[in-house]
């Protein structure tokens, strides 16, 4: 069917041709016959089917030569119907998918031809702001405003204005001029992702990830300019708690460079936030292999296990801190309540060093009180009993912690200290109990006992001779000193 539809389309038999072309389709679905069904239908006059045929054709598989042609005659009837955003659709799949450099100029006329006038006197204001433009700006800008004054339909004097303001980092200025052509040619792809950058700075989320999706549609990016809006996107979704659609674009933002961390620890976050951890965890794995020594992807591991209460999450918790202390680098305060908590797993596997270790690495100033007695605890049970008393002395213990605090003092022989302690809790029943057990404290305990149990003689002191007052001093108030 296909030959006899070629032979007949040859000899401009279109009926004939048809009827064999329509045949192939029904028999093989080849591309190939849709398109020429198409130009058939569109030597006929019928435009509107000749580009349902086209779209159908460059859907399947066809030979290079007749695709091309299919979406030269999509852009043509696209255009000629006036359809300007399917025919800058078109234009930009067949530029990035197919390669063909003049669809990307065919799509830049367009925008240009959409953005002129026919006004000769407006053309002549803007020709001539356009030549002052690199001598003296303010004059360019009275042409450019002159220009607009005697056509409001002309664009192109607006895009200066707009792109003066935003040299000058006037970004609201500009930004009201851009929005006057998008407002009339909101396809005009590489302007919408200007001013979805605008959008963002000032962090107006929800206007970015709009301005960004249209920049995506329509604009002619290369690799590195889709990822870095795809990027955007997807936090200004993430920004205004559009998590599903965040994800949808930083899944989009892996697949054009797998390389890159960012979208995954963004990615990672919101799935944490959803409480979807399986898929965190995925999202965190694959990262870790581009790059096992970030210290975010270790911390999100960490973070990870952690809500999974599974004790791996100390092992990379402990790997941000190595980063820290390998570097000397400044902690991240979102960090510190992970090696808090990591103390306190190795406190209480009784990894006392670790303790000590972990501990010296966060200021003074940001270590809770639980951070703290660990350390003083961990330092105990390393003997460092000096270092303990300093920290153990820095807040109202407990008796098992005040416990320690007596012994730190009987090791290094202060029983001053000890006794002072024991003495100071002696009807803390559960305290002095405690004492009275310990083999180190009970002798020190029995002294204080003793001590207390012991009467308190006062021994009698002798007068002084008493001296006469001197007669020249019958009465006063000063005290009398002696001569």
């Amino acid at each position: 069917y296909y030959e006899a539809g070629c032979r007949y389309y040859v000899h401009k038999n279109w009926q004939k041709s048809k009827e064999n072309f329509l045949k192939d389709i029904e028999a093989t679905d080849r591309g190939d016959s849709y398109y020429f069904v198409g130009e058939i239908e569109k030597n006929n006059g019928n435009l509107d089917t000749a580009a349902e045929y086209f779209e159908k054709a460059v859907e399947r598989k066809m030979t290079p030569k007749y695709r091309n042609l299919a979406y030269w005659n999509l852009i043509v009837i696209y255009e000629s119907k006036a359809d300007f955003p399917k025919t800058i659709k078109t234009c930009k799949y067949f530029y990035e998918v197919l390669g063909e450099a003049s669809a990307k100029t065919k799509a830049e006329n367009l925008i240009n031809k959409l953005m002129w006038t026919e006004n000769e006197d407006a053309k002549k204001e803007y020709e001539e702001g356009l030549n002052l433009k690199s001598k003296d700006y303010t004059a360019a800008l009275q042409h450019f405003r002159q220009a607009i004054a005697l056509d409001s339909s002309f664009l192109s004097p607006v895009f200066e204005i707009g792109m003066y303001y935003y040299t000058q980092n006037q970004y609201r200025d500009a930004l009201s001029y851009f929005n006057q052509i998008l407002y009339r040619i909101p396809f005009y792809g590489e302007l919408q992702m200007l001013a979805g950058d605008i959008y963002f700075q000032e962090k107006r989320y929800s206007e970015a990830a709009t301005a960004f999706e249209a920049a995506l549609e329509y604009a002619f990016i290369d690799k590195d300019m889709k990822y870095g809006v795809l990027l955007k996107t997807a936090t200004s979704y993430y920004n205004i708690g559009q998590y599903t659609k965040a994800e949808t674009f930083l899944e989009q933002a892996i697949s054009v460079k797998k390389g890159n961390l960012s979208p995954y620890l963004l990615l990672s976050a919101i799935q944490m936030q959803k409480n979807d951890y399986d898929g965190a965890l995925h999202t965190l794995q694959a990262a870790y292999k581009i790059d096992s020594n970030n210290p975010e992807i270790l911390y999100q591991l960490g973070l990870v296990y952690y809500n999974k209460n599974d004790n791996t999450a100390y092992q990379y918790f402990e790997k941000v801190y190595m980063q820290y202390r390998q570097k000397q680098k400044e902690i991240p305060p979102k960090y510190i309540k992970a090696f808090i908590v990591t103390a306190q797993y190795y406190y209480t596997t009784k990894q006392y060093s670790k303790v000590v270790e972990l501990t010296t690495i966060v200021p003074e100033n940001l270590r809770d009180e639980s951070l703290s007695l660990n350390y003083a605890r961990s330092l105990y049970m390393l003997a460092q009993y000096n270092e303990a008393i300093v920290h153990f002395n820095k807040f109202r213990l407990q008796d098992d912690d005040l416990l320690m605090l007596c012994r730190c003092y009987a090791f290094i022989n202060d029983t001053t200290k000890a006794k002072e302690i024991v003495s100071n809790n002696y009807y803390n029943t559960n305290f002095i109990n405690k004492v009275k057990e310990d083999k180190l404290l009970k002798p020190i305990y029995k002294e204080v006992q003793k001590q207390r149990e012991t009467p308190v003689t006062v021994q009698p002191q002798p007068l002084e001779e008493q001296k006469d007052l001197p007669t020249t001093h019958e009465s006063t108030t000063e005290p009398v000193h002696p001569q």
